[in-house]
């Protein structure tokens, strides 16, 4: 049970990291244009 539960949370994990890395990276972006327009 354990090797197929990994096997299909690999697959998962990484779609899942992609889309929290895009998301996290729109985020950035927003900030960093925040911040950029703040300071000037």
């Amino acid at each position: 049970m354990g090797k197929s539960k990994k096997r299909r949370h690999s697959d998962l994990d990484e779609k899942d990291i992609l889309r929290k890395i895009q998301k996290l990276n729109e985020k950035v972006e927003k900030l960093l244009q925040n911040s950029s327009n703040q300071n000037t």
